[in-house]
């Protein structure tokens, strides 16, 4: 039997964030994936050239712009986006954030929460957000028919921190796109680098927002002081993000490390640039403090770069031993970790090996089938 099921893309913002990404490639996924059931894509009229055309099968309902903003969108979704799920008569609704779950349930609910990062890095996202996922977003989770989440970890804080049974959490794991990640040649790239950044000395690269401290990027920097001062590496150190939290305080790190003329703060790096980056760089460091999944050591994994990354959280479960992990807090261990693969030719090469394999484990087909078995099993099918 045919069922309607809504898709809520709030955080669409062209794929720049992960969550935006993930919602385009999710949804366009879920469409190949299930012929049998019609969709209602829910998302913000901006938005929708990312989202596939409307069809027989498919339904656009946009919403305003004006309701961007993170207040104006929590708004929206407790008052106007249950009259739309009623109005479409939905079967099921598909929430695609823990930051944008319902007080009100006006058909069977699925949400994806992607971490409680709150929990274990504090003020992660703003101390207002924070604040309400700590005090409502548990009421809220506890409503919801099925929760779908990215990890492991993240399975496991949910049943911790919101009690929700395990029975009703799915693990689905985000993914790669092999179309756009993929190795390309190496020196081209670096012309490319050369071309628009200004340098064409080997280089070290991380892509995340400047947010600090959750990203980590202060020990990051005195890790890299380390590198050059201990280790005697003359790489430059590639930054790639837009400012977010605090980043002023990553900014003055740099000056007062006296690394100004060694670190590339490149800013916002669009999905089409970065296979670019990642083949051109010798290695990506990725020192976060947190990740409900973490997907840039699989870009990069999947461009044929090693990776050297944090042993906390999700990531130890994603990249499986085909990296070199290190303690996130310890700027020694950072430089170590990171010398230990550029000083050694054979170490990269079984990294980069590895690497391969693994990335190719997170494919969107997968991600996309598991989401559409849970709206089956919802559903009753």
């Amino acid at each position: 039997m045919k069922s309607r099921i809504g898709f809520v893309a709030s955080n669409s913002d062209f794929g720049k964030s992960g969550v935006g990404h993930y919602e385009i490639q999710l949804f366009s996924h879920i469409l190949r994936h299930d012929t049998e059931d019609d969709f209602v894509l829910i998302a913000r009229e901006d938005a929708l050239p990312s989202f596939p055309p409307p069809s027989e099968r498919l339904t656009l309902r946009p919403y305003a712009s004006k309701y961007e903003g993170h207040l104006a969108n929590l708004i929206w979704h407790h008052t106007k986006l249950p009259r739309i799920a009623k109005q479409e008569k939905l079967d099921l609704l598909h929430l695609s954030t823990q930051q944008r779950m319902m007080s009100r349930k006006p058909c069977k609910l699925v949400a994806t929460i992607h971490d409680l990062g709150g929990y274990h890095v504090k003020h992660k996202y703003g101390r207002l957000r924070d604040f309400y996922m700590k005090r409502l977003g548990r009421f809220f989770a506890k409503k919801l028919d099925h929760v779908i989440t990215v990890s492991n970890f993240s399975k496991n804080d949910i049943i911790n921190f919101f009690g929700i049974p395990a029975d009703r959490i799915t693990v689905a794991y985000s993914a790669v796109d092999f179309e756009v990640f993929r190795p390309l040649d190496k020196q081209e790239c670096r012309e490319q680098i050369a071309r628009k950044h200004g340098f064409r000395e080997p280089f070290i690269v991380y892509v995340a927002r400047l947010d600090h401290p959750s990203k980590n990027h202060v020990t990051l920097l005195k890790a890299y002081s380390i590198l050059r001062k201990k280790y005697g590496v003359e790489h430059k150190l590639f930054l790639g993000g837009s400012k977010w939290f605090s980043a002023d305080v990553i900014f003055q790190t740099a000056e007062d490390l006296g690394l100004k003329d060694h670190v590339i703060f490149a800013g916002f790096v669009p999905n089409e640039d970065l296979p670019v980056i990642y083949s051109a760089a010798d290695l990506e460091v990725f020192p976060t403090l947190f990740e409900g999944f973490g997907v840039p050591p699989l870009e990069a994994m999947a461009c044929g770069t090693p990776v050297a990354c944090s042993n906390v959280s999700a990531v130890p479960e994603v990249v499986g031993d085909a990296a070199v992990l290190f303690d996130p807090l310890s700027p020694e261990e950072i430089a170590s970790a990171v010398n230990s693969i550029l000083s050694n030719a054979d170490l990269r090469g079984n990294l980069i090996k590895k690497g391969f394999q693994r990335a190719r484990l997170f494919t969107w087909e997968e991600d996309a089938r598991r989401t559409v078995e849970v709206y089956r099993k919802v559903l009753g099918k």
